[in-house]
């Protein structure tokens, strides 16, 4: 069944966003709100998800009305997940297209993440135009398959993978694609080019992404008794929810100076004042690094689907622009070692820090939104 509505040009531009569950695709499409917001005033948005507690908070913080629709993912199910998965996905396309007559938006946007299959498959039978944004180097399950009859697909990477092995389907057409990097919210946007000032003690800032990162969280623990008392170093931990009371409770004990949250909300002032970030490889981190101009160590995420934070990781490192320490690697010493090392030395950490601003694309979400635009008619 056709929509009869998209394309029209007498309402304002209503645009469903689709796809979350965790910070990776969650920021990158508020990003993409607010670059709409920006760009096509008195444009309705919203965004369809599994509304599971992050996405349901994140979102009303921020303002923006959501739909639930139910989803859960192929990977790492077994057999038996794997089924249950295929009997909840008639489901969530059903309500997906309920969600998308009611609305009647002239453009959905897929984000990855369990939610945006059903909801990608809902505009292609309701003819509504599909534009997918795809944040890793190696393209998730939803974004291959929906790839295949998507207006356009927007890429963070020039070396995403496209059309050979588990990547995107052979039969997309590379005049659909734009490699136009990862969007960054709006407030990280604004803190671009306010560093650090000089002096004072040497910043590391530790994160696990959105979720937190539990063998990160337990080297950093195993290294605080060697930075106890030490001035010198300032740890700024975000820990995750599970963690954040024990971590804390270890910092007061080893007497290390630092600032201890399970999420911080103003990550453009942690990632301007940081000499060095310890983190996990996901697209969203990487991105805003890059975006900021910053020096990192990554750790990445083992079992992360296809091993995408490796290769996210290992894309940033070819270019200089990073160092990996892998998770079997990662010990409370190596850790302070490492970062005693470029707190001696800084050299190495300022070039790492310049290739990292050479690589990012802080205007990604205008990019994709203008692109958008004309995909409905509306530039």
């Amino acid at each position: 069944m056709k929509s009869a509505d998209h394309g029209k040009k007498d309402r304002p531009l209503a645009v469903v966003i689709a796809g979350g569950g965790t910070g990776g695709h969650l920021f990158p499409a508020i990003s993409l709100a607010e670059a709409f917001q920006d760009k096509a005033p008195g444009v309705r948005i919203l965004f369809v998800n599994t509304g599971n507690a992050f996405e349901t908070k994140t979102l009303s913080r921020e303002g923006f009305s959501f739909q639930k629709i139910p989803a859960r993912g192929l990977k790492g199910k077994g057999l038996a997940g794997r089924f249950k998965t295929l009997m909840i996905l008639p489901r969530g396309i059903f309500r997906s297209i309920s969600i998308l007559r009611a609305f009647r938006p002239d453009l959905v946007v897929g984000v990855g993440g369990y939610s945006s299959g059903p909801a990608g498959l809902a505009a292609k039978f309701l003819g509504i135009p599909l534009a997918l944004h795809e944040q890793n180097i190696l393209p998730g399950i939803a974004n291959r398959f929906l790839s295949l009859f998507a207006a356009r697909v927007y890429v963070s990477f020039d070396d995403t993978r496209l059309s050979s092995g588990k990547a995107f389907l052979p039969a997309i057409n590379p005049a659909r694609v734009l490699v136009t990097g990862n969007p960054i919210r709006r407030r990280m946007r604004k803190g671009i080019g306010h560093g650090k000032k000089n002096g004072g003690a040497f910043r590391v800032l530790i994160l696990g992404g959105s979720q937190g990162a539990r063998a990160i969280n337990e080297a950093v623990m195993d290294a605080l008794g060697l930075f106890k008392e030490d001035e010198s170093v300032f740890l700024t931990h975000q820990t995750g929810e599970k963690d954040a009371a024990e971590v804390a409770a270890a910092y007061r004990r080893s007497q290390t100076p630092g600032r201890v949250r399970a999420f911080f909300h103003d990550m453009d002032r942690r990632y301007a004042e940081a000499d060095l970030i310890l983190c996990r490889a996901g697209a969203g981190t990487v991105s805003e690094i890059a975006a900021m101009g910053k020096a990192a160590v990554f750790v990445p995420f083992p079992f992360a689907a296809d091993n995408h934070q490796v290769l996210n990781a290992m894309s940033m490192k070819e270019k200089g622009a990073a160092e990996i320490i892998f998770q079997d690697d990662l010990t409370g010493p190596r850790i302070y070692e490492m970062i005693k090392s470029y707190q001696s030395d800084r050299r190495p950490l300022l070039e790492m820090a310049k290739k990292a601003g050479e690589t990012g694309r802080p205007e990604a979400a205008d990019r994709i939104v203008e692109d958008c635009l004309r995909l409905t008619g509306r530039l």
